[in-house]
């Protein structure tokens, strides 16, 4: 398992875990900030069927509709990525509730899906990938 801490750069890990199971792990979820984030370039450049989800450090757990990063900076509403849904091409965040599987949906992942990418809100509980900072390794 790879450990994260908070420094500058974005390695994507694969074992997937609830939203709340990686901030007990001590982790910090990535935060993007603007456009050209290479996590957010990499996912959406990705080819393949595989799972393409992964958690980032965004929620409205606290207010609904007020979005902030795990570091409680909030969400500049001006850079943001929210994606349009495949089945009914409506936007997010979209806190969509099934009665009797999720209260609601309070993180965000992001997520390259078969006709659009970006941020989706998703229920907390749910298993994704994640994209973490950690510290960068110099080479040289």
């Amino acid at each position: 398992m790879s450990s994260c801490s908070p420094m500058s750069c974005s390695p994507v890990v694969h074992m997937s875990v609830t939203f709340c199971e990686f901030q007990y792990l001590s982790g910090h979820l990535h935060s993007v900030t603007f456009p050209s984030s290479s996590a957010f370039s990499a996912l959406v450049e990705m080819e393949g069927r595989e799972d393409k989800s992964y958690w980032i450090g965004l929620t409205d757990q606290n207010i609904e509709g007020d979005f902030v990063w795990v570091d409680e900076m909030p969400l500049d509403k001006q850079k943001t990525f929210w994606a349009k849904r495949d089945h009914d091409h409506g936007q997010e965040p979209d806190n969509w509730i099934e009665e009797s599987i999720s209260p609601g949906e309070d993180c965000v992942h992001l997520q390259k899906s078969k006709i659009y990418s970006g941020w989706y809100d998703a229920g907390c509980e749910m298993q994704k990938k994640r994209i973490c900072e950690a510290p960068c390794s110099v080479h040289g």
